[in-house]
């Protein structure tokens, strides 16, 4: 991977799930259109969407299957691009394995071996 980005999601969404799901629908859509079309546009069809992908962490506080299927379905149908969501509490766990087998998860999603990496 050459670099990654931040997407921030307001602050206002941390007090009502339909904000935060809306927050977060509106930072990846955002995103998308500033920083992954252009670069699909530049490079005439050299790069495809599977060579960007977002990974999401899930809030503490949300409703993980909503939170999961609302996100899920808006990075696919709106910004078609490859996705990996956490909990939050799986990354403050700060354990490598699990950082591991996150790594393995995108891995595979871009066509390389789950196990063998």
């Amino acid at each position: 991977m050459e670099f990654a980005d931040i997407c921030p999601v307001s602050d206002k969404a941390a007090y009502h799930e339909e904000v935060l799901l809306e927050s977060f629908a509106v930072s990846i859509q955002n995103y998308y259109d500033k920083k992954v079309v252009p670069v699909l546009k530049s490079s005439n069809g050299a790069i495809k969407h599977s060579q960007f992908i977002f990974l999401v962490i899930m809030p503490d506080h949300s409703n993980h299957q909503d939170f999961y299927s609302f996100i899920k379905n808006k990075i696919n149908c709106d910004s078609p691009v490859i996705s990996q969501f956490v909990a939050n509490r799986t990354i403050a766990k700060d354990n490598d394995r699990i950082f591991l087998n996150i790594i393995r998860q995108m891995n595979a999603k871009f066509g390389g071996d789950l196990w063998r990496m």
